[in-house]
């Protein structure tokens, strides 16, 4: 095989892998706060906890690995999502779903913007895989 059609069939590769990421929300993100999250059927489950109120609700027994954080999550458009999400209580540390989240991702699917509604803030998540 020559040059000119491998190198073809290399960037063929890696815009096919991109166009495929960025038609779906599903994957494993790195979150704002520092978890990572793994979302499949239309809900992310927590698979690592590295923010300081999502350990001390783990402590607490309130949440651990393999509970959901996010549920509903469903496309509302190209490259939106909507579902909601567990909030954490941060006086008590006990946990409640706690209101809607809008996913808004970059084309290339690499990294996407979650705005909490009755939260402060938002952030920016980053795709894993």
């Amino acid at each position: 095989m020559n040059k000119k059609v491998l190198m073809c069939l290399v960037l063929l590769t890696m815009v096919t892998a991109s166009a495929v990421f960025a038609q779906t929300i599903n994957g494993l993100w790195r979150t704002a706060n520092g978890n990572v999250a793994s979302i499949y059927d239309g809900k992310a489950v927590i698979t690592e906890i590295n923010a300081r109120d999502w350990k001390e609700a783990e402590k607490r027994g309130n949440i651990g690995i393999g509970v959901q954080s996010h549920r509903n999550i469903s496309s509302t458009g190209n490259l939106t999502w909507t579902g909601q999400y567990l909030g954490i209580n941060p006086s008590t540390y006990a946990v409640n779903w706690a209101g809607n989240v809008t996913f808004k991702m970059n084309p290339e699917g690499k990294t996407m913007q979650v705005q909490y509604q009755n939260a402060t803030g938002s952030g920016t998540w980053t795709r894993i895989q």
